[in-house]
């Protein structure tokens, strides 16, 4: 699709509409889109004046001048629009998150315990088939409480600052006043616009937008930080004890490192911290 490309038409616009049928009177929208194909040019050809050099690009693009009268003029404006209209099954519906939350409740609970399990026979496998004369016995429920306990505890000491900011983001930019166009509030800004080149006097509808605008940045601005306090916390300084390393190296690594350590680019932690950050941000 080249939706919004230059000097360019469809002759065939497609329309994809997913839904959702609920029950047998009642269907829910679930995505629309639109799709253009068999593009072609309105710049004149090039034996009616068009200009060479932008033919070439469209022709690089594959897109070819559309079909022209006599005087160079396009010959119709119309395109065939194509509706396809579907429901989506359940697998999908369950992709797009279109249930409710006892179904995903319900769903991600059998996941993990079909993980468990898994995991359970894969010990079990390794442990009929083991030569030990006395294998070491099984510690889940120790395991279970190493890996269980700390996870909750940070989660439930870092929601306190975390809920604090957020509060005070609610605040701070969700404080609004009776009479937002008389009367805006100072302290949420209501007054000014949420951009610089906007000439046009505020209304209620633009109030509300920029309202929410102001609190999306600093939500972001807030999980920005975030990450970054979560990168610096999971890839801290190396605060080893240069001596004792010094004394395990053998002197080709002491060498090698000292090469490579006088590069300006040679940081790991920075470049850790990096990786971490970006893989972060893709996920989001």
């Amino acid at each position: 699709t080249f939706s919004g490309l230059r000097n360019a038409i469809p002759r065939v616009v497609e329309l994809d509409l997913q839904y959702y049928q609920v029950n047998q009177g009642k269907r829910r929208l679930v995505s629309a889109r639109l799709y253009f194909s068999e593009l072609c040019t309105t710049l004149k050809p090039l034996h009616f004046g068009g200009n060479e050099e932008l033919l070439e690009l469209m022709e690089g693009h594959g897109i070819y001048p559309c079909d022209v009268d006599i005087r160079g003029d396009l010959k119709s404006h119309n395109y065939i629009l194509k509706v396809h209209y579907y429901p989506l099954t359940w697998f999908h519906l369950l992709n797009k998150f279109e249930f409710g939350g006892s179904v995903y409740f319900v769903y991600f609970s059998i996941v993990g315990m079909l993980s468990g399990i898994l995991g359970g026979f894969v010990w079990g496998v390794n442990r009929l088939m083991t030569k030990l004369r006395h294998p070491p016995p099984f510690h889940g429920w120790t395991l279970a409480k190493l890996i269980s306990a700390p996870p909750w505890l940070g989660c439930s000491i870092a929601s306190i600052p975390v809920g604090f900011c957020l509060s005070m983001v609610y605040v701070w930019f969700g404080s609004a006043s009776p009479e937002p166009l008389e009367n805006p509030s100072a302290l949420s800004f209501e007054g000014i616009d949420g951009t610089w080149i906007s000439s046009s006097i505020l209304d209620g509808k633009r109030i509300e937008q920029n309202r929410n605008g102001r609190i999306g940045t600093a939500l972001l601005a807030c999980g920005l930080y975030l990450t970054l306090l979560g990168a610096s916390l999971i890839v801290p300084e190396f605060r080893g004890n240069p001596e004792d390393a010094a004394e395990e190296r053998t002197e080709d690594k002491e060498d090698k490192e000292s090469f490579t350590k006088s590069s300006s680019g040679w940081d790991p932690t920075t470049w850790k911290r990096a990786h971490f950050i970006w893989t972060s941000l893709s996920l989001e």
